[in-house]
This record gives structure tokens, sequence and C-alpha cells, in this order.
């Protein structure tokens, strides 16, 4: 599963044609993917000769999105449809001549059917509204809109998005940009996207999430074989989408595995620089995640004003004062990754500490999780010395504003363009960047980005950070993918107690205590051979 930009998606489908998959075919198959996924939403399983009327309201561009639309009003035009009770309307953007070849053949097919297609002008707006029991389908624009939407269409979008009805769009919510998923004048909002062949980047953007509810991935026929190909000709990189359905695919050659004969060493040092007084939680959190992560030994260094009470909380961790500076580059030669920053604090005194530590991890090439109150310092540190770079193999996780303070821009900017954002800083900084958020980004390299499409609204809570970057650190000796890993699991269990308990009920504590459950279900699903019954 990958996402996509406009151009790639648009050049795989020129490639899978010139490889010999015509666009009629292609078409076919996405009408049919698209029937089946409406009909296990909407289909009765028992058609009753008594089915209340369900208007199906499709409107089609003039280009093969329409056509999509087309192909599948054909399908929705069934008579076991029709004995469902739905009816099918279509309403057409532009007149035939206007329109591509394949969604011309479309219309002749569906004409030939008895079915009548009405052509939508501005004197027949507002057209009779749809109510709570009907059904929109967006089939006007889809992918490659770079402009504003103006005029008939943006009052059109306007006027679907008022009605009660269940709304459906097909591959792309009309009116986002599918690059950054922002809103080109007005946009319909959709319950649900049907995506053909690949999500799209605007489907895994925070700012499009409202427009494209639930996105559903269809297969139009273009096989793996020619994905990759295309992937190889053409030089690039896709997006991967983690995922249930890719987990085992994409994480599971990376699996952290024990050996029969392992012991505590083998399994990472792990160190946690954190905390100060009043914000002990912060502390806390990462080091409880950072154990069910399973490191072989887990070390806290925070403030003394806390160091007992956090040993009497966690017995398993071994609990210091802060170490002298001095004495950093022999601690850190002793460890295999520090994570430096949940609840420090911005003093001056935490600053220098920070900058301390990193002069330190650079000479010893220790790798560091930088996370909170870490990536302030971090962003000091580098501005008084352009040269300055963390270690190989480290790893920073701003949300987007602390990913905005060290680029040098505004929250708003990372936001609209949240993968250009990632790259920025991928590129600057030269280690793995985590960009939290509703959907987060990783980037391990510059052409290795993944985006999370686990984890729901109920991780909007202080603290889910610190849990992140707990799960990171102590996953970061077992595996060469923690980061991606960690943002992973993180998520799924988020979902897991959200099943549960609602979005409501996704306490940190809550996450905390799932945490094992959830990673045993994860092991069953990668059929990782090291937890199998001996």
């Amino acid at each position: 599963m990958y996402a996509l930009s406009a151009s790639q998606m648009q050049g795989l489908d020129a490639f899978a044609i010139a490889s010999g998959l015509p666009a009629m075919v292609l078409m076919e198959r996405a009408a049919l993917s698209m029937e089946a996924a409406l009909a296990a939403v909407l289909m009765p399983d028992v058609v009753s000769p008594f089915a209340s009327q369900r208007r199906v309201a499709i409107f089609c561009g003039a280009g093969n999105n329409g056509g999509d639309g087309l192909a599948l009003a054909r399908l929705l035009n069934a008579l076991r449809w029709q004995q469902a009770g739905f009816r099918v309307e279509v309403y057409l953007q532009a007149p035939f001549a206007r329109c591509s070849a394949e969604n011309q053949r479309q219309q002749q097919i569906l004409r030939a059917m008895g079915v009548q297609l009405t052509v939508l002008t501005e004197a027949m707006l507002p057209i009779p509204p749809l109510q709570a029991q009907d059904i929109a389908i967006d089939a006007l624009l889809g992918v490659g809109l770079n402009r504003d939407v103006k005029g008939p269409l943006a009052a059109l979008l306007k006027q679907l998005n008022q009605w009660p009805c269940w709304r459906v769009a097909l591959d792309l919510p009309t009116g986002l940009d599918t690059q950054t998923g922002a809103v080109l004048g007005q946009a319909f909002r959709a319950d649900l996207t049907l995506s053909c062949a690949q999500f799209k980047y605007a489907h895994v953007m925070d700012n499009a999430l409202p427009y494209v509810g639930r996105v559903q991935q269809v297969d139009i026929g273009i096989p793996r074989a020619l994905v990759e190909a295309y992937q190889q000709k053409q030089d690039t990189s896709f997006v991967k989408v983690l995922r249930p359905d890719t987990c085992a695919e994409l994480l599971g050659h990376h699996w952290p595995q024990r050996e029969p004969a392992a012991h505590k060493g083998a399994q990472g040092k792990v160190a946690v620089f954190a905390g100060s007084p009043g914000m002990m939680g912060a502390c806390v959190l990462s080091l409880q995640a950072a154990l069910e992560s399973g490191p072989g030994y887990l070390f806290a260094y925070t403030h003394s004003a806390i160091a007992t009470q956090v040993a009497s909380i966690l017995p398993e961790v071994q609990v210091n004062p802060f170490p002298e500076i001095e004495d950093l580059e022999t601690l850190l030669k002793t460890l295999d990754v520090v994570l430096i920053g949940p609840g420090l604090g911005r003093s001056d005194e935490s600053l220098r500490f920070c900058a301390a530590v990193f002069q330190a991890a650079c000479a010893t090439r220790t790798p560091l999780v930088v996370d909170a109150d870490g990536l302030f310092a971090l962003e000091i540190w580098m501005k008084n010395d352009p040269a300055h770079r963390l270690p190989m193999g480290s790893v920073v996780t701003p949300h987007p504003g602390e990913a905005a303070h060290l680029l040098h821009q505004k929250t708003v900017t990372v936001q609209t363009d949240r993968l250009q954002a990632l790259k920025s800083l991928q590129q600057a900084l030269g280690v793995t960047v985590v960009l939290k958020g509703a959907k987060t980004l990783v980037a391990t390299s510059e052409t290795d980005i993944y985006v999370s499409d686990v984890g729901n609204a109920g991780l909007a809570r202080g603290g889910a950070g610190d849990v992140l970057a707990g799960l990171i650190a102590g996953l970061h000796p077992q595996t060469q993918s923690a980061a991606t890993l960690g943002v992973y699991w993180h998520g799924v269990t988020a979902d897991h107690v959200a099943r549960h308990y609602t979005q409501q009920g996704v306490r940190i504590q809550r996450l905390l205590d799932h945490l094992a459950e959830v990673w045993a279900l994860l092991c069953a699903r990668c059929a990782c051979n090291s937890l199998k019954q001996r």
C-alpha cells in the first residue's frame, strides 16, 4: 500500500495502459470494486419487497473520474439494487463533446440501457435536495486539481455538503489539492472515499481528514508487479502506508527477536534523560513505555529533587540524578541509545545540559532520540554552530509546532504541506524524523518515507508524545525500524483502546496498560518466529 502524488498516479495509470491494460478495463475494474464496497455498506442482507426508495445521485465530471462514476452508475442500476429500493440519478458537469473518450463511451452505454443523463447548468441549481436516506456520489474531478473551485461547481459542492445525505467520493473529494490536502476554494465533504489503486497524499494529510472521511482502497486491476516496475523505471520512491494489512510486509523483517540464549546485555542499554520539578509525569510515562518495549537495561537520569520518587514508582528502572557534564562521555560510551527531552524544561541550566549531551553523543557516536524540550535545545545548539549534526542513527520526534521551530517557519506552514516539512527536516538534520500529527509521518532517509494510517483523535492529549518517544527509545537497540515500528504500535494501541472505551477513553495510562496486549496481537499477525512456542 502506497500514497502517491497526482503525477505519480497519473504516470502509473499511463504505464499500466502502455503495458497492455486498456483504460476501459481499468475503469470497469474500478467500478466493480466500488460497487462491491458500497454493497458491503448499503445493501441489506435480505431484500424486502417493501424497501423504501433511496436516491443515489452521481455527479460526474468530464474526465476519467467522471467515467468511473458513470460505470458505477451502470452497476448500481442493476436489478438487485433496484429491488433494494435504490434509484440512480446521473448528473453531468459538462456536455458530451467536452468529455474524454472513455467518459463518452460510458455515457453511450448508459443511454443504451435507458438511464437518463442530466447535464447540469447554472439555471438548474439548486437541484432537489437529497434526504438522510439518500446517497450523493462525487465523481467530478478526482486527482490533479491545481486551482480554486469557483462558480457553479463551488455552489454545487456547497449545496451537497449541506444536505443530510450520506456522501461518497470516488478517488478524491473534489476541491482538495492532491499533494497537500488543502481545500481549493470549496471541497466535497465525504463520509467515505474510495481510492483507486493506491492512496493519494491528500488522503493522509491532516488538513484533508474532515473531507475524506473513511478512506478505502479499491482495486482497479493494476498488478503489483506493474507498480514495482513503474517505481524502478521512474527511479522514484512511493510513500509507504502503515496500516494493519501492510504491517507484516513493511515491518515483519525488522521485528525485534530474542535468541533462545539471550541475556539482558544483548537486548540493549537505554537511558532516559527527562523530568524536572513539576514535570515528573513526562519522565515516568516515557520510562513506562520504554519498559514495555523490552530493552535489557533501562536507566533514568532525572532531577535530584524527583529521583527518589521516580525510583519508587518504577522499581525496574535504575534511577539516578543527572550526571555531571564532565562525566557524560564516559557514561554515553556504555549506552546504546539515549532519549532526551521529556519534561526537562527550558531553563538555561537545562539548555546547557542538553547541549553537553549532544556534544558527548557526537563524540561517542551514541544515537539520540530527541523529543519535547530536547528539540527546543537542539534548535539552539544547531543555530550556535551550523556544522552541528546529531550522531548517525538518531531520531527526532517533533509535533508541528516543534517542527516549525526547527525549520524557522510558522506552524501553519508546516501543516499546509506536511510532507514537504518532513523532507526539509530530514535533509537539514540527516537523521530519522517523526513528524507527529493525526497522520504521523516518518522519514528514515530522503526516499524512505512512511505515513501512519492508524491512531485516532483520542491521542490528542498530554503525555501521548512521551509514550511514543519511550517506545522508540526502547526499541532502538533491537531493530533498525524503531521509529516506524514505534509509531505503528502506538497508533494501533490507541485504536484498540478506543474500540473498548471510545476515543474519550484513550487515557495515557490506559494506553500504556494495553501496549503488551497489542504487541502480542501484532506478533501473531507478523508471524514472528521468535515468539512461537518452542
